[in-house]
């Protein structure tokens, strides 16, 4: 009784506000160790309340279900609480399986992972088989506690077997679960619409094929498999899996032949044009990227214009600077017009992001036009560099990263020199890379940085991250041949796990800019190690795709809807596929011709 009343710390206002008009809510409140904890309240009359506990206690015989650590009842209402404050099946699967391929796990977090969705199916099995069911089962409908799975959700149980061949929707969410907890993705990655595509991208990540017919069963509308199938298939998948000499099985990690022909993509790249302006996710980066790319895409056929006269804003991503970047027909006295004066330091919208604006020009631009449209954002730069080689970043310092921080202005500086060669332009880089070096954090031989000094996080991508910071120190190498940095750059993109799996595929959070970067490092150091990693997210990018009336596209995040842009869409995987199969023809995306 003592443990019911501690555990009730926080919820003694809710209880006394019950509603007994309902029968059942899902409530948080904070416990007595400051945590917040998520409780079933079911509640009514004194029938009611008796008449669910007898449910419960009967679904207790059959189905793993939590206990009720707290109830009330008098002759005339009651109520009870069950625990909901545990991890559900999917936080708890080991966190090595989210970002790697299943042939990279080792063999206990496989037989974990299959034991799970084993459970799972049985689980469901028996709900349908003992009572009516009138919802459909998800993952947090379970939980894990002390590593044994329970039923979550007995809200949706009834008394009474009415529904029992009414379990096709949770057959359908089972093959879900099973897309996901096998391959790493989630299954609005895959394209659910078109079985034969469906089937060729699930057999990269999945190295079975008995489980990716059941899975193409479990989706479909017309031969579901029963119950009985669904776990003798699993079983199966289990002992398989058990019994395997190898620790890892590797086979399904495949190189790039066969995909050298540009057709295999077929995108229909008059579909994904943005609505906005901007370079970064609208009409300048669409057009930006077909320029670039146009050399090698053979089938296109597109006519380029000029873009409607832009507003002016300071930066590159949707700033003015980054505008003219896609309008083809820009003059050059343009560029002097409506350049602003920046408001701020970095790529993204200061001077550093105008700068590079004006070097990425350098191709159809004349040079001298290029330099004065460069150089003035340099000595802007320079005015401003701190003493320990860093800037004040809207009024902060210690920002790293590519986009906002430190990084991207060093990369600006260091193409600037590359071009323009001056002496005090290369002493101030050398100087922000003095600082990079200073504060970076060596963690086991790989080399990182939070994304800001006072915001202890650390991510692989190419906008605030690792990979993005180590192209600053490649292009650092680039203008100076200078072994640390080279060093540096390596060991910042060691950092990143080999068989890095990510559900962001775009470029600037995603698998699109490390997989450039990647590139980018193989043809500056000539180390066949980062052409095989960018081998890698090629061949995980390429089985992402899906496919509609007008060509492929990806579901760049978690929701199903057609993302296009050049850094946050379709535009930038579009970019590092390309420029993968272009044998060094195109550029980093962030680096002139």
């Amino acid at each position: 009784m003592e443990n019911a009343i501690n555990n009730l710390y926080g919820l003694e206002d809710i209880l006394a506000g019950l509603d007994f008009t309902k029968n059942d809510d899902l409530l948080s409140y904070i416990g007595h160790d400051d945590r917040k904890k998520l409780v079933l309240i079911h509640y009514g009359t004194h029938d009611e309340v008796e008449q669910r506990l007898q449910f419960i206690l009967y679904l207790k015989e059959h189905l793993p279900i939590t206990d009720i650590f707290h109830k009330y009842v008098d002759i005339e209402k009651g109520y009870f609480i069950i625990d909901y404050s545990e991890q559900t099946i999917d936080i708890s699967i080991p966190k090595e399986s989210r970002h790697q391929g299943w042939g990279f796990l080792s063999k206990n977090v496989k037989l974990y992972i299959i034991s799970t969705l084993i459970n799972v199916a049985n689980i469901i099995k028996t709900a349908y088989k003992i009572c009516t069911v009138d919802n459909f089962f998800t993952p947090d409908s379970f939980l894990i506690r002390d590593g044994k799975m329970y039923l979550r959700n007995i809200r949706m149980l009834h008394p009474g077997t009415e529904n029992q061949s009414n379990s096709s929707p949770s057959i359908r969410m089972l093959g879900w679960m099973i897309i996901h907890f096998i391959s790493g993705y989630y299954p609005v990655k895959f394209d659910l619409s078109n079985k034969d595509l469906m089937k060729s991208n699930l057999s990269y990540f999945i190295p079975d094929y008995a489980i990716i017919d059941l899975v193409l069963k479990c989706l479909s509308e017309e031969e579901q498999p029963d119950w009985d199938t669904i776990s003798l298939a699993l079983d199966t998948f289990f002992r398989k899996t058990r019994n395997s000499t190898s620790e890892n099985t590797v086979s399904f990690f495949r190189g790039t032949e066969g995909v050298k022909d540009n057709s295999w993509i077929n995108l229909d790249l008059m579909s994904i044009i943005p609505d906005n302006d901007s370079w970064s996710n609208g009409k300048a980066g669409y057009y930006y990227c077909m320029n670039m790319l146009i050399s090698t895409i053979k089938h296109v056929e597109h006519t380029f214009t000029s873009i409607n006269s832009p507003s002016v804003e300071s930066g590159l991503f949707r700033g003015t600077a980054g505008f003219f970047l896609g309008d083809t027909e820009t003059a050059e006295w343009h560029m002097k017009e409506y350049f602003p004066a920046p408001i701020a330091f970095n790529i993204e919208e200061g001077a550093a992001g105008q700068g590079l604006a004006a070097l990425l020009k350098l191709k159809t631009l004349n040079p001298k036009v290029t330099f004065s449209n460069s150089v003035r954002y340099a000595d802007y730069l320079l005015e401003y560099q701190t003493e320990d080689g860093s800037w004040r970043f809207n009024s902060r310092k210690g920002i790293f990263g590519f986009t906002h921080g430190v990084a991207g202005v060093a990369s600006f500086l260091w193409l600037f020199y590359l071009h323009f060669p001056e002496e005090r332009i290369k002493e101030a880089a050398i100087r922000t890379m003095d600082y990079l070096i200073m504060h970076s954090h060596d963690n086991n031989g790989s080399i990182n940085w939070p994304v800001r000094i006072d915001k202890n996080v650390v991510t692989p991508w190419f906008d605030d991250g690792a990979t993005g910071i180590a192209l600053a120190f490649i292009v650092a190498y680039k203008a100076t041949m200078n072994d640390l940095y080279k060093k540096m750059a390596e060991d910042v993109l060691s950092g990143i796990p080999a068989d890095y799996h990510s559900n962001h595929l775009c470029y600037l959070n995603g698998l699109a800019g490390i997989g450039d970067t990647y590139l980018e490092a193989f043809y500056t150091f000539k180390n066949p190690i980062w052409k095989s990693r960018a081998s890698f997210i090629f061949n995980q990018l390429s089985h992402l795709r899906c496919r509609n009336e007008s060509g492929y596209y990806w579901v760049v995040e978690n929701e199903q809807k057609l993302r296009s842009g050049l850094l946050d869409g379709n535009l930038g995987i579009f970019y590092f596929l390309y420029r993968f199969v272009s044998d060094g023809r195109i550029p980093h995306l962030f680096m002139p011709e």
